[in-house]
Formats: C-alpha cells, sequence, structure tokens
C-alpha cells in the first residue's frame, strides 16, 4: 500500500476517533478527502494520572475527547463542518453528549 500525503482542508469535514484503556487515552484525526477515504491528519496519547485511572469508563472517553480537542484545537479551530466525534463504543458523540 502506498501512502499519499494530502494538503489539509478546511472545508472538508473532519473525524476525531478517541479510545482509552484503564492507563492511557487516544485520540486520531481523519479528514475526509476527495477520493472518499479517511486519511489520517493527527495523532495523540497521554497516560492516566493516578486519580484519573479510578475514573469511569464514560469519564475517561469524555477526557480523552477534551484531550484530542486541546491538542489538536491549531487544525479543527477554522473547521468549516460540524466535527465528527466517535468514541471507543463507536457511537458519535455529540454536542448534547458533551454538555451533559
Amino acid at each position: 500500500m502506498t501512502h499519499i500525503l494530502i494538503q489539509l482542508n478546511q472545508e472538508s469535514h473532519f473525524q476525531l476517533e478517541t479510545d482509552v484503556s484503564s492507563y492511557a487515552t487516544g485520540v486520531v484525526l481523519s479528514q475526509l478527502c476527495d477520493d472518499d477515504k479517511w486519511h489520517l491528519r493527527g495523532f495523540t496519547s497521554k497516560s492516566l494520572t493516578k486519580g484519573e485511572r479510578n475514573y469511569v469508563i464514560h469519564e475517561k472517553e469524555l477526557l480523552s475527547v477534551i484531550r484530542g480537542l486541546e491538542e489538536l484545537r491549531h487544525i479543527l479551530v477554522r473547521a468549516k463542518h460540524m466535527i465528527e466525534i466517535l468514541m471507543t463504543t463507536g457511537t458519535s458523540c455529540t454536542s448534547r453528549h458533551l454538555r451533559t
């Protein structure tokens, strides 16, 4: 498989995928390109602190979303479309989920 670098396009859709474990959070930022495929735009991961390891799973998932948005904000701040957020469970996260 050949990987091709494609320039970032703020007019295209972004997708933030999060994952958590007992010890770390991870985020992958992808963008839908002209070839109708999602291409990697950024990623980040960070260990959980001792206190964060005690969080219940949905709190860890939301922590992962917050960390991803903070770390990748320099890319997302100019996005023209709503950013789709996919959490570990595979369910979409809407602004309603983030307010609760």
